[in-house]
């Protein structure tokens, strides 16, 4: 079938399809409401689809802190919106082979499972190090030892010393 891939031995219907078969088999179909909402700390895109005159909302979480170099990364507001809307479609029945999840969504989520978890509190890295030393000679402090501190410690040392830095170049 067109427009759908097996993963994990189950057949799922890709958003573009889903929007494809919206065109194509149904009487009418309108985008009519694309939004964000915040929920708690996170924020998700909501999309309203009117199919055949019922309504079908979708929604999916705006990834802020996806990979940069990922397309979550690149466009997070564009990718959530696709995502909401491939939802709603599939709430409306159209591609839902055996899920509501879009094959993106599905990918997406056994690559966030794959992806190794960083324990916080192991030690700082070296490339850490490193970077703390050149952003406090850039601040014209001395150098410090680091030995002991955690990986999540340096990682906020130096988000502390980056914004030092850029006040610094803003009053210079």
């Amino acid at each position: 079938m067109q427009g759908v891939i097996d993963i994990k031995g189950k057949p799922y219907t890709l958003i573009a399809e889903r929007v494809r078969m919206a065109h194509a088999e149904r009487e009418s179909f309108e985008i009519v409401e694309s939004k964000p909402i915040q929920v708690g700390e996170m924020w998700v895109w909501q999309v309203a689809v009117l199919v055949n005159g019922k309504r079908f909302i979708g929604t999916a979480e705006i990834k802020f802190d996806a990979p940069p170099k990922s397309a979550d990364g690149t466009n997070p507001v564009a990718c959530a919106e696709t995502s909401a809307t491939g939802r709603a479609l599939g709430f409306a029945g159209l591609g839902s082979v055996e899920s509501i999840a879009s094959a993106e969504e599905v990918i997406q989520a056994i690559a966030e499972q794959e992806r190794p978890q960083l324990d916080p509190h192991r030690s700082c890295s070296p490339q850490q190090c490193d970077t703390a030393n050149r952003l406090q000679k850039q601040l014209g402090l001395p150098e410090s030892d680091f030995d002991g501190l955690s990986f999540s410690d340096m990682s906020t040392m130096i988000q502390d010393l980056n914004k030092r830095l850029q006040t610094k170049r803003k009053a210079s």
